[in-house]
This record gives C-alpha cells, sequence and structure tokens, in this order.
C-alpha cells in the first residue's frame, strides 16, 4: 500500500521535501501509523511541529485527508486507502 504526503510551509522546510510516499506492506494502515512512521522518518522537530505531548494534533497545524480535516486522536485511526493523500498545512502568516 502507499500513501502520498504533500507538506507544506515550516513543515515542508523541517523535512526538505514538498511530497513524500510511504510505503508499507499492509492492506491497510490508518492515519496514525503513517505519522508515526513520519515522526521515526524527520524525527523530534517534525513530531513538535505536528503533535503535542499527548499525541493531538496540535490545533494550528491542519491535517487535511479527503478533504476533511483531521484534528482528534480518534480521528488519527481513521484507516486510509491504496493512493490516498494527507497533507500537513502549518499556519501561513503574512502581511
Amino acid at each position: 500500500m502507499r500513501v502520498k504526503v504533500r507538506y507544506f510551509g515550516l513543515i515542508e522546510d523541517i523535512t526538505a521535501k514538498r511530497d513524500d510516499f510511504i510505503e508499507v506492506n499492509k492492506d491497510r494502515i490508518t492515519i496514525k501509523e503513517v505519522l508515526l512512521t513520519l515522526i521515526q522518518k524527520y524525527g523530534e522537530k517534525f513530531k513538535e511541529a505536528i503533535v503535542d505531548q499527548q499525541g493531538r494534533p496540535k490545533p494550528y497545524v491542519t491535517i487535511v485527508v479527503k478533504s476533511k480535516g483531521v484534528s482528534s486522536i480518534a480521528e488519527l485511526n481513521t484507516r486510509l486507502e491504496h493512493d490516498d493523500t494527507i497533507l500537513f498545512v502549518p499556519p501561513v502568516g503574512g502581511g
């Protein structure tokens, strides 16, 4: 199974990538499992940018899957399908 991941802003800076692919030898994977894989791959700085100390998505980082925002631990257990895309969008500022 393959899941596409897209990064924006600060998160793109941390990963040094705009797009990424996670490949697993499973028929099903959850958003949480992808997130844990990405934390292992990109380290503590990535983790601190995405989740709080309890493992909940930070309120100012938008995680989008299938055009829906993921904002709770329960939603992290959403199962993904082959070729789904996850977006990690930090707040954007400017002036």
